[in-house]
């Protein structure tokens, strides 16, 4: 099985990736982004490592490709919506308006061959999957 994962999220990240970035920023009261309205479909860690977990579990002699996403796509914008919700603040992002060359608005995982050929599908929701993250975040801060 050739998985090919789409954005892949969780705890532990690190700041070169969209979603540490957005909360580390927030987080910090500044948040400074390329633009808000590109489009992506972001999968937990959780729910990629459950995929792997069902691929290798298949039982086939022929080899096949499989997205594995959540099926939906979420602009940066609602994104830095969801975190600035979760954190109880109201933090505006610096908005460069920089799109990279040839980059693609909106992208979005077909994930119905998961679910007909493994028997996969996502279970954490990206407001879950900010959820267990900035409550990690939280605790750890905390504890300290």
């Amino acid at each position: 099985v050739i998985f090919r994962f789409f954005n892949i999220y969780g705890y532990g990240q690190n700041a070169d990736f969209v979603i540490p970035k957005i909360i580390s920023g927030i987080a910090n009261n500044d948040l400074s982004l390329e633009n808000t309205d590109t489009k992506r479909d972001f999968v937990y860690i959780d729910d990629a490592i459950d995929a792997i977990i069902c691929g290798v579990q298949l039982d086939n002699q022929k080899t096949t490709t499989i997205n594995i996403g959540s099926g939906v796509s979420y602009s940066i914008g609602e994104i830095v919506e969801i975190v600035n919700k979760k954190l109880g603040v109201k933090v505006v992002p610096d908005v460069k308006n920089i799109r990279r060359k040839n980059e693609v608005k909106d992208v979005i995982a077909d994930i119905s061959k998961a679910h007909q050929e493994i028997n996969w599908q996502p279970k954490i929701s990206l407001e879950e999957g900010l959820d267990s993250i900035v409550r990690r975040i939280n605790k750890n801060t905390n504890s300290q």
